[in-house]
């Protein structure tokens, strides 16, 4: 396979000399590489070289083009799998699911750190567990730990997570140790199988967090909240002070319950009209069905005040998309009129 550039191993038990000829068979060219649910190798796979180099010396073997790697590491599967990072030095995009129960987080931030200087996109997401229906949650500081200290120097440029235990302390300082690189940020707030309600819930005081990260993150672009199941009372909260981030250009919202139901008079109105702010430029697609309209029009008051707050007060005036639960906005007009 000497001109493969992606490989995907799926659901495999490879022996330590088999793993080691597939990947080193590839290795100069290969760039993407995805390795989910791999069985059978032990340390001994780190241990081949490419032979001696001209001092005589011999070379470990690595993946030297490999810039995206996605490991789903099964609750079975080797604990050495974490240090699987380490083959690659030119990494830049990782992309984890695994079982906090079986691998050691800390192993890999370390592997991370010391062997992929170029990584700047981090996507975690909740894995499988024995006792756990949705994955083990990982402890906050270790959590955190994987979006901090896997790196030496600010450089976290891309981070999708997700958050059983909200948006922590400990996970907003290691976002904001990357305040000047950040250009997207996507929360997923999960099922955390440990809290006494079993209820994913979004709290004032998460939306607080988010809020710092709005103002110090100024380079953001893509911001999203998922799962939020809150009151849409809670998400004042994001107008409470002007965001730094005048670049932004998408912003997604979902999973809010909504704080009343559309009252008679909505219904009574046409279906088909544009919503639009004066001078902000949002509306809506002409074609939406009914149905569609009146989800849109659903707290249109707040919906107007978050609007107001990007447009006016933050200064935010090239977004380019904004969807908030299924609603989506589109910018026809960015400037405002005259």
């Amino acid at each position: 396979m000497p001109c493969l550039e992606e490989l995907d191993l799926t659901t495999w038990v490879l022996s330590n000399e088999l793993m080691y000829r597939i990947l080193s068979g590839c290795a100069g060219t290969l760039k993407k590489l995805t390795l989910e649910t791999i069985y059978g190798f032990d340390e001994g796979l780190f241990l081949y070289d490419n032979g001696s180099n001209s001092n005589g010396v011999g070379s470990k073997w690595i993946l030297p083009h490999v810039v995206f790697l996605r490991l789903r590491l099964a609750w079975a599967g080797p604990p050495i799998s974490v240090l699987l990072p380490q083959l690659c030095p030119s990494l830049e995009y990782i992309r984890l699911t695994l079982d906090m129960e079986q691998y050691s987080l800390p192993e890999l931030v370390s592997a991370l750190r010391k062997n992929c200087p170029k990584l700047h996109t981090i996507r975690y997401f909740e894995g499988y567990s024995d006792s756990y229906d949705l994955g083990f949650p990982p402890e906050p500081q270790l959590y955190a730990s994987l979006f901090k200290d896997s790196f030496s120097t600010p450089g976290l440029r891309y981070a999708t997570m997700e958050l059983p235990e909200g948006l922590d302390q400990h996970m907003l300082d290691a976002l904001l140790f990357h305040a000047s690189t950040l250009e997207t940020l996507e929360f997923k707030f999960s099922l955390n199988e440990r809290s006494s309600d079993r209820q994913p819930f979004c709290t004032t005081q998460d939306m607080k967090r988010v809020v710092e990260l709005l103002v110090r993150c100024e380079k953001l672009k893509i911001f999203g909240l998922s799962q939020v199941n809150c009151l849409v009372q809670t998400l004042d909260e994001l107008s409470s002070l002007p965001w730094r981030c005048c670049g932004l250009e998408r912003l997604n919202i979902d999973g809010y319950r909504p704080s009343y139901p559309i009252h008679q008079g909505m219904r009574q109105q046409g279906f088909h009209q544009e919503y639009r702010d004066v001078g902000q430029g949002w509306f809506l697609k002409p074609e939406l069905d009914t149905s569609s309209l009146k989800d849109a029009l659903l707290d249109g008051g707040w919906k107007r005040r978050l609007f107001g707050h990007m447009y006016r007060i933050s200064g935010i005036k090239h977004a380019k998309y904004v969807k908030l639960n299924k609603t989506e906005f589109f910018a026809k007009d960015l400037l405002p009129s005259t």
